[in-house]
């Protein structure tokens, strides 16, 4: 992008950002007042990612999410833009290409920063709970800016996390988390930092995304069990509604995938941006593979994990030999972990060692292998669940 580009007039940017909001949440211009908060409009996580692709490509102006985040309305983003728009240009750094982006939450103090993926509800609801002292970065998905994503594999995505934590902290330590697929991938780039020679403080998985094999012999073994007392042929019977079930939805998750192939298709075909509705379609199959191919490997760090009671979680507590402490499993869905109605039943307590004291090894208690509750077939069959 040329830094030649001219920053329009705020009474011009004013439609352009009404159409742009109009286009990224399906609405018509007319529905898109200058006044209407974004989240009034339904504009999701990927919506303001896109939104700010879509500022930078136009206007040369490196916006963050944070910053269209404090400047909620088409009136106050407009305003900013015309008034701040140069300096925006000077202040903020730009990775080189192929790093991945991130949202600066806090960037001062001198406490371990911690780098989070996925789920950045997480971020909003901490904080009354993390300190000023301790600087917290969003870690982009890739594919977020509307391109083809480019790594496959769980240690390629992790490696491509890693240049740009070390461009933000050369030298550590580091503290990493992150919500489902997140989780996975903080767990792998934990493993890559260390390897490195570098310190990670503190490991925190949000409900990480396992091999969902592991999902899929839990869930049958428990059924197995609830017809343990019928007859021979009652058990063959409900067994077999079961397995059927699970190919039918199967069959069912493969064409809705092969549908959003086949609607992502032409925009990476020709080059051009996917829409924001279209991102999580690009996405979700490609980390569905590399969750699928991953291997788990024994970790030495200390580590904090929280999860929906569904969620298999021992095939990670397994692995990890540094202190592990487990909090109680939350009896919700997948997606309800994010919610504020149901956070404080686990928020707290996961992440009380960011607090300005930080990680006490001597006040934990030792690890004790979490009760799993029976997972219904609805929630057997749960989707893997990312929100940006």
């Amino acid at each position: 992008m040329a830094e030649s580009k001219t920053i329009p007039e705020q009474s011009e940017l004013r439609p352009w950002l009404q159409a742009q909001l109009a286009e990224i949440t399906e609405k018509a211009p007319s529905e898109v007042s200058y006044d209407r908060e974004f989240q009034d409009l339904g504009l999701d996580s990927v919506g303001y990612l896109v939104l700010g692709v879509s500022i930078e490509e136009s206007f040369d102006i490196p916006i963050t999410t944070k910053e269209i985040f404090l400047h909620p309305t088409v009136d106050r983003l407009s305003h900013f833009l015309a008034h701040e728009g140069l300096d925006l240009r000077s202040r903020l750094t730009r990775l080189p290409k192929g790093w991945a982006e991130y949202t600066t939450v806090n960037g001062e103090g001198e406490l371990a920063p911690l780098f989070w993926l996925n789920g950045h509800e997480v971020l909003e609801l901490s904080a009354r709970y993390l300190p000023n002292e301790r600087p917290v970065y969003y870690l982009h998905h890739q594919g977020s800016d509307g391109k083809a994503a480019r790594h496959r594999s769980i240690e390629a995505m992790a490696a491509y996390y890693i240049d740009t934590i070390l461009h933000i902290e050369p030298d550590g330590p580091y503290c990493v988390g992150g919500y489902s697929i997140g989780g996975t991938l903080a767990y792998e780039i934990a493993q890559q930092l260390t390897a490195r020679g570098k310190k990670v403080e503190l490991l925190l998985l949000l409900s990480p995304a396992g091999d969902p094999r592991r999902r899929i012999e839990r869930f049958l073994s428990n059924h197995r069990k609830r017809c343990s007392e019928e007859s021979v042929l009652r058990r063959t019977l409900y067994m077999a509604r079961k397995h059927l079930g699970r190919y039918w939805r199967t069959g069912f998750d493969m064409r809705r995938r092969l549908r959003h192939r086949i609607r992502c298709y032409p925009y990476l075909l020709l080059g051009r941006h996917l829409p924001s509705k279209l991102m999580w379609q690009h996405l979700y199959p490609i980390y569905a593979r590399a969750r699928r191919n991953y291997q788990i490997s024994s970790y030495a760090g200390d580590t904090i994990i929280a999860y929906e009671r569904t969620n298999p979680i021992e095939e990670w507590c397994e692995m990890i030999e540094g202190v592990c402490t487990v909090v109680p499993g939350v009896p919700v869905r997948h997606l309800d972990l994010l919610s504020a109605e149901y956070a404080d039943l686990w928020l707290e307590e996961f992440l009380a060692p960011l607090g300005a004291g930080g990680w006490d090894r001597e006040d934990v208690k030792e690890h004790e292998e979490p009760a799993m509750d029976e997972p219904d077939a609805e929630l057997g069959s749960q989707r893997l669940a990312v929100a940006e």
